[in-house]
């Protein structure tokens, strides 16, 4: 706490007022569990960590929500569970599935509600009660904090109505991420005031660093507290993340833009690799050194410009049945109009987009800009949607993902979800996936083939689709045992996708004899330049 108060002065932040610890708010947490209890609005829980997560949660409710395993026991069946010795934890019987707060920057939003833990099982008050209870016990008027905890907002505010607290106004701000993408934490190292000041940063090179990320002032104009406060504007701050410099200082010099390198944290000795999110090993793993490293950064600073100024834009390329010649669906495909170097190909920017956390925004633009664009086309006529990994595997993926349809009034039956084969990892991204499926959105495979082949996923995800890698296409039409083999391939590929009853689509057509040779393996459909390249959604006239 002291550490925590000497930063704040360093940045001149003088708190004037006492200093308050949870465990002093004891007696006030326990009256507004009772509170609760007169109104019947709490119950044990006896349920573990591990059985929540394992448990099946209501559709569009986040990972790990609580599904209310507890909620309705009888008086025997508690008794029996209190009889095993598990101490139970006190839940709130919410009554509510979703609740509406408004926020500075995200407008109305409306969040899942559940029965969240007020008390833990060895007694102590939980985060969500005492963070409610601790702002109407401060007259806490305003919360500015991550968007990580945008999701956490509305079953607060809910729960502050419940116990006749105002809730505050909200204004959930981008993270800071290293140059992997990663938010700053303190579990990490490096990311008080001290270790920057161990770094060679000065507590004025911090504040004005923080204050340009947020547009509060210019690149290496130094400001004051007071000139921050009387400068802020929700409106000016940045709706991406802010990547935290890896390990360079901006010293603000003139208008050089010079950067220095930061000093070493002392005792590190070379060749050991610091646990450090300001150390050179982060970048490089990235963005490389030296000049590539800038460009990295670069790269980045110049996606968040992108996406602040809508400069991506997507294309759309058939998919073709191969027996009737019929276009049954369209993949939408991303591309980046930079107002400089002309249009920039996914391979050349997916990475840093990828790596610094701006995919998830830059994923839901693209997926607007697809429900605007064919809103005015026949409803039988499908389009298939890439998305990230990372973007599929965020608490609220799905959540995020059937709002933008619901807002635009798309079809859930014309959105083909993509993924590719290497993708599918984790137990987060596979849920996102069978929760859009349980909606009637369709799910596809993409790239099958192009890596160790995850034949795990054909049997535990809710498929509908299997794209077979270009590569294997291109490969078929090869001369000789090279090509017969690959022929093999690909038609077993494509029996197990009929057995399995998912529809087949070969990638990378971009012959006669590349359609002639898949159609002959057995696949459903086909993708490539030999049934058109990728067209803005003006130029594509859809059948009625």
């Amino acid at each position: 706490m002291e550490r925590q108060l000497d930063d704040l002065r360093r940045l001149g932040l003088t708190w004037d007022g006492p200093v308050v610890l949870q465990s002093h708010r004891l007696p006030l947490y326990h009256k507004a569990i009772d509170q609760l209890r007169e109104r019947d609005l709490t119950y044990p829980c006896f349920c573990t960590r591990k059985e929540i997560l394992q448990a099946p949660s209501a559709p569009h409710a986040p990972d790990g929500a609580y599904p209310g395993t507890c909620r309705n026991l009888s008086e025997a069946e508690r008794a029996e569970k209190s009889a095993s010795g598990r101490s139970p934890a006190l839940r709130l019987r919410a009554g509510i599935d979703s609740f509406t707060v408004h926020d500075e920057l995200f407008g109305e939003v409306t969040g899942p509600v559940d029965d969240v833990v007020l008390l833990r099982g060895d007694g102590v008050p939980a985060y969500n009660l005492a963070v409610v209870v601790d702002d109407g016990a401060q007259n806490i008027d305003q919360v500015v904090r991550g968007d990580d905890l945008l999701t956490s907002a509305p079953r607060q505010a809910y729960l502050a109505r419940l116990l006749d607290i105002e809730p505050p106004s909200y204004a959930h701000v981008p993270l800071a991420l290293n140059s992997e993408g990663k938010r700053l934490a303190k579990r990490d190292g490096a990311v008080t005031l001290a270790d920057q000041l161990e770094a060679g940063r000065s507590a004025e090179q911090v504040l004005t660093m923080i204050a340009s990320s947020i547009g509060l002032a210019e690149p290496g104009e130094v400001v004051t507290p007071p000139q921050l406060a009387d400068r802020f504007d929700s409106r000016k701050i940045p709706r991406t993340p802010w990547i935290f410099p890896a390990n360079t200082v901006e010293t603000g010099e003139g208008n050089s833009g010079r950067v220095v390198p930061a000093k070493p944290r002392p005792g590190s000795e070379p060749g050991i690799r610091p646990q450090y999110p300001l150390a050179a090993s982060t970048l490089t793993r990235t963005c490389g050194t030296g000049d590539s490293g800038r460009k990295g950064i670069r790269m980045v600073r110049e996606l968040r410009e992108a996406l602040d100024d809508h400069q991506f834009e997507v294309l759309y390329q058939p998919q073709v049945n191969l027996n009737s010649s019929a276009i049954i669906s369209y993949e939408a495909l991303l591309r980046w109009r930079h107002p400089l170097r002309g249009l920039i190909e996914p391979q050349d920017f997916m990475r840093s987009a990828e790596s610094s956390g701006l995919i998830i925004p830059i994923g839901l633009q693209a997926l607007e800009m697809i429900c605007a664009q064919t809103a005015s086309w026949p409803e039988h006529m499908m389009v298939a949607v890439n998305f990230s990994p990372r973007q599929l595997a965020t608490p609220h993926a799905a959540h995020e993902i059937l709002g933008a349809l619901d807002s635009s009034q798309t079809p859930l039956s014309r959105i083909i979800v993509e993924v590719t084969e290497l993708g599918v990892v984790g137990r987060h991204a596979a849920e996102t996936l069978h929760v859009l499926h349980n909606e009637g959105i369709r799910i596809a495979l993409d790239d099958f083939g192009a890596g160790f082949a995850s034949f795990s996923a054909l049997s535990e995800l809710p498929l509908d689709i299997l794209k077979i890698d270009q590569s294997l296409t291109w490969a078929v039409s090869a001369a000789g045992r090279a090509g017969d083999r690959a022929f093999m391939v690909m038609e077993s590929i494509a029996d197990i996708a009929r057995k399995l009853g998912l529809d087949s689509i070969a990638e990378g057509v971009e012959t006669a004899e590349h359609a002639a040779n898949v159609l002959r393996a057995g696949c459903d459909m086909g993708q490539g330049y030999y049934f058109g390249k990728p067209l803005p959604a003006s130029s594509i006239v859809t059948p009625v």
